[in-house]
Order: structure tokens, then C-alpha cells, then sequence
């Protein structure tokens, strides 16, 4: 089969409809090429709607906005003083998921990424 997609990439339902219709638009029936083409626009539509955040980046928010007002102005934090002197972490916390919040703020500019010997450390700027 020559005809085939050589994609490098996964193929979604989006990229197979695009293939068909533009390997096959003129040999296959009007009406089948107008079904796909609908398919089609209703894969980009529900691809570009806005979306609410998730119930994990509304916590992951708040536990920011929560962990910016509990720090000290010229102190360095580690992530794992952080996990047990913020007593509103939940219990389940891990530090992966703190070091990914303070990465999130530092991305934003809201702490300050130190490295001491081989430790990470965070601070307000």
C-alpha cells in the first residue's frame, strides 16, 4: 500500500480525517467527503473550546497562593521543610509535587531557585 500516512508522530482522528480527505476527496462519494469533513470540523471545535480548570489546578493554585503568604521574607525553604512546617499541605502530599509548585512560581517569578551544594532551595525575591 503506497498510499499510506508517513507520519512520525502518533495518528490522532484529526490528522486520519485530513489524509482521507486529501488522498482520497475526489475519488470517494460527495456525501461520505461532506460526513468527514463534519467529523472533521467538530474535532477542531472541540479541540479550541475553553476549558475550566481541573479540580487539581484549583487546589495546585490555592496551595501556591497558601505556600507564598506562609514564607519568610530571607529564608531559604527545601522542599522537604516545606512538605512539614506547612500544615495546610494535605496529608498525601509528596515533595515531587511541592518541588513542581515552586517551579511553577519560579517560572512566574513569585520565589527565587537557589542551589547549594547539590540542595535545592526557594525563597521569596
Amino acid at each position: 500500500m503506497s498510499n499510506t500516512a508517513s507520519v512520525s508522530t502518533k495518528t490522532t482522528n484529526k490528522t486520519a480525517l485530513e489524509f482521507v480527505l486529501k488522498t482520497y476527496g475526489d475519488t470517494i462519494p460527495v456525501d461520505v467527503a461532506e460526513k468527514l469533513e463534519n467529523m472533521l470540523a467538530q474535532l477542531e471545535k472541540r479541540s479550541s473550546a475553553e476549558r475550566k480548570p481541573s479540580a487539581r489546578q484549583l487546589e495546585n493554585e490555592k496551595l501556591k497562593s497558601l505556600m507564598l503568604d506562609a514564607m519568610e521574607i530571607d529564608r531559604f525553604y527545601a522542599v522537604a521543610e516545606m512538605v512539614k512546617e506547612f500544615e495546610f499541605f494535605p496529608s498525601d502530599i509528596t515533595p515531587q509535587r511541592v518541588s513542581a509548585l515552586c517551579t511553577q512560581l519560579v517560572e512566574s517569578g513569585k520565589l527565587i531557585r537557589e542551589v547549594d551544594k547539590r540542595k535545592v532551595f526557594f525563597k521569596l525575591p
